[in-house]
């Protein structure tokens, strides 16, 4: 098929803007806590008198807490359909 046969009713749809706003704001304030959290651990960890393990997992939680709710995010997805 050439190029400039595609219209716009063959095209792929297009995206929604709020939803790619809140993704990008989800994205970016996750990212700067977990970077945070890295570059101030150490100092975290000492003031609090954390041990090895429970330093990791405070370096972890915002990893694995990201992740856990994009699990219950796609399966209230799948379950509500797209919003109009």
């Amino acid at each position: 098929m050439h190029a400039s046969s595609f219209t716009a009713a063959t095209s792929a749809p297009r995206g929604h803007l709020p939803t790619l706003i809140s993704s990008f704001l989800y994205f970016d304030t996750s990212f700067m806590v977990w970077v945070l959290l890295g570059a101030l651990g150490n100092y975290i960890g000492e003031d609090l008198g954390l041990s090895i393990a429970q330093w990791s997992v405070l370096t972890a939680v915002p990893v694995l807490s990201g992740a856990a709710l994009r699990i219950g995010a796609s399966v209230l997805a799948e379950y509500r359909g797209r919003a109009p």
